[in-house]
């Protein structure tokens, strides 16, 4: 049984248009009693920057429970220590739109901050006729310096930039250890993708660690990030993570923190067998069978 709002809503296959910009930014950080609520409100900058729009506002949201990923985080709460001790690397995050690649990188976000790590966060932007080289590390640097003042049609001025972002992160990491999070490099330029991988293999002996989200089913990007999975594992410090839809009992431990009221279990079964696992849909097939004045 469900709720005949609930029961119209098919599960989609593909996220309509302007869908995309809305997970992460308002659905996933809406749960006020969970700690994986996502980007908007996700992530605090290490210091306060004016005229930076991505990160206006993004101060983390503290609460009780965090639903799901145990594997995931505990994989980079080790990588965490190993870089706390000294040894950075590089954690790719892929899943599809609205898995919940967000929340597990706020919650570590707000965890690399308790152990003293400075944090620093870029997104990229689904741009519509352009490409902004290094656009993500243009936002995540920009309290650290400009590294990309170099003509990049000179010879040899990408390995340039390259190095001098490499330096600007041993020169921060020499304070305090630097969580680096790049989301949605689906949509970075190839420049960007490089970077990373140059970075991959060059953070092993500093106290940076990098992590990067993307979908790998992007139809327009998939052989880009491919390539980049592919180069980051052959730095032989990497970690990648294929986030995958969340458990039945953590599907039904998020219904429950999210829900206005109880939830009849058989909504909740509804819900949870229609998302997917799914954490986003699920959210978003509670919102519409929720009446309005809940």
């Amino acid at each position: 049984m469900c709720s005949s709002d609930l029961c119209s809503l098919p599960r989609p296959r593909a996220w309509p248009p302007g869908r995309e910009e809305r997970i992460g930014l308002t659905a996933l950080s809406s749960a006020s009693a969970l700690r994986i609520s996502g980007s908007r409100g996700a992530y605090q900058p290490s210091r306060p920057r004016v005229g930076c729009a991505i990160l206006a506002g993004m101060e983390a949201r503290a609460s009780e429970v965090f639903v799901g990923r145990a594997g995931e985080l505990g994989k980079l709460e080790r990588a965490l220590d190993a870089t706390r001790a000294g040894t950075g690397a590089t954690v790719l995050v892929s899943g599809e739109a609205g898995i919940g690649k967000t929340r597990l990188a706020a919650e570590l976000v707000r965890r690399a901050r308790d152990a003293g790590f400075a944090t620093l966060l870029g997104r990229s932007i689904d741009l519509v006729g352009t490409e902004l080289p290094y656009q993500p590390f243009a936002d995540a640097l920009r309290p650290l310096g400009k590294p990309w003042q170099a003509d990049r049609q000179a010879p040899g001025s990408q390995l340039g930039v390259f190095e001098e972002t490499l330096a600007l992160l041993t020169e921060r990491a020499n304070a305090a250890p630097v969580l680096l999070v790049l989301e949605d490099l689906h949509w970075a330029d190839t420049s960007t993708l490089d970077l990373v991988v140059f970075l991959a293999h060059n953070l092993t002996d500093r106290a940076v660690l990098l992590l990067a989200t993307y979908r790998a089913d992007d139809p327009t990007s998939a052989s880009r990030v491919r390539r980049l999975a592919d180069g980051v594992r052959r730095s032989g410090s990497a970690l990648v993570l294929d986030l995958g839809p969340l458990e039945r009992e953590e599907l039904t431990a998020l219904l429950a923190a999210r829900a206005a009221r109880p939830l009849p279990a058989a909504l909740a079964d509804a819900i949870a067998a229609r998302c997917e696992g799914n954490p986003f849909f699920a959210e978003e097939l509670l919102a519409a069978s929720e009446p309005p004045d809940a």
